[in-house]
């Protein structure tokens, strides 16, 4: 069993991007075979979606209420996708059946190569004095 980890790519994202990536996961995880049972189930994430997007249509309008109503959902939905990404990565058995899901995942750790002694390096006197 590989080590995947997912990455939080939705902590930092704006209303519409959020609203973004939740359809994309909900699209990438519904009749995949690879997470027959998602700790949330799809059709509440699918809630979830409508309920933002609404959120972010009457958010527009300038009503600091309803931008209060929007962020409350967005911070709703990112637990719910922290509780996902749990669930993707305790489920997962590789890289591949992670992917499918439609979370980034973090790319294998690799060695950092050596800093190698500089060649070819000369000195030179500046134009100004003390250069």
């Amino acid at each position: 069993m590989e080590n995947v980890r997912v990455v939080d790519t939705w902590s930092r994202q704006t209303p519409l991007g959020l609203l973004g990536l939740l359809t994309y996961l909900i699209s990438q995880l519904t009749g995949n075979v690879s997470f027959p049972t998602p700790v949330i189930s799809l059709a509440d994430l699918q809630t979830l979606a409508n309920d933002f997007g609404t959120l972010i249509n009457e958010a527009d309008t300038g009503d600091s209420n309803k931008r209060n109503q929007r962020d409350d959902k967005a911070v709703e939905i990112c637990a719910a996708l922290l509780k996902l990404s749990k669930y993707v990565t305790l489920e997962s058995t590789s890289r591949t059946m992670a992917e499918s899901s439609g979370f980034s995942i973090a790319k294998d750790p690799a060695p950092t190569p050596p800093i190698l002694k500089p060649e070819g390096l000369q000195l030179f006197n500046g134009l100004n004095a003390g250069e």
